[in-house]
């Protein structure tokens, strides 16, 4: 008795979003969980002051969000986000994963030296660290969003909403570059590692050099990359 109400509290209890809604929720969610190792590089930089450090790391994370959320836009459809949004989490709580443990920036030659390493080393890898965070950061985001009922919606309105949050992003993101220019021009110049540290930027970079793994021209050991301080 206590569990059949206990399932029909959270049945009736489900949140009602939108699409849209539920992918920018998760934009943000991937931007602020999910890149510990960046906001530990935004935060260690020096900006002048206290208060200006955190106003570019606000308007960072607005950024981050917004660059996600701009990719998200175009494939919130019902029948599409979630399956989308589920694949995204589970990556980016792999990739986060040994960005936080071992310092690894998922750049081309580090995921060709993946596929060269040998079981003795993947057996270490696969170990219950992994499966811990891939529940906290994988499973427990993806039921949240298997939870979430979808409200429908007409194409109409589903249209002029993505041109809407097409639009939002643009803005951010055009806002952040021409009020924080100096700041953002810094950054990059000096640090280029900043697309592969970003999360899921770095996923991207991980698809294209699968497709590039059989020109391998030699082997880098997992067993040999140190963890991050």
């Amino acid at each position: 008795m206590l569990f059949s109400n206990l399932i029909r509290f959270v049945a009736a209890s489900r949140p009602v979003l939108t699409p849209l809604q539920l992918s920018w929720s998760v934009a943000f969610l991937l931007a602020l969980l999910y890149n510990t190792p960046l906001w530990h590089l935004v935060l260690s930089l020096d900006y002048g002051s206290t208060g200006h450090k955190w106003l570019f790391a606000g308007a960072f994370v607005l950024f981050i969000v917004a660059v996600i959320q701009c990719a998200l836009s175009a494939l919130s459809w019902p029948l599409l986000v979630r399956p989308l949004l589920i694949a995204l989490l589970l990556s980016a709580a792999l990739a986060n994963y040994f960005m936080e443990s071992y310092g690894i920036l998922f750049d081309k030659s580090m995921i060709q030296n993946m596929f060269e390493t040998d079981p003795a080393e993947v057996a270490d890898l696969l170990a219950m660290p992994l499966w811990l965070h891939l529940a906290w950061k994988g499973v427990l985001p993806t039921l949240l969003v298997l939870w979430v009922r979808l409200k429908p919606q007409s194409l109409g309105r589903l249209i002029a909403g993505q041109s809407i949050s097409l639009l939002t992003c643009l803005v951010l993101i055009g806002s952040n570059a021409a009020l924080l220019y100096k700041d953002y021009s810094s950054l990059f110049r000096n640090h280029r590692e900043i697309r592969n540290l970003a999360i899921p930027s770095s996923i991207s970079t991980t698809r294209d050099a699968i497709s590039v793994v059989p020109t391998v021209p030699a082997r880098i050991r997992l067993s040999q990359w140190g963890k991050m301080p």
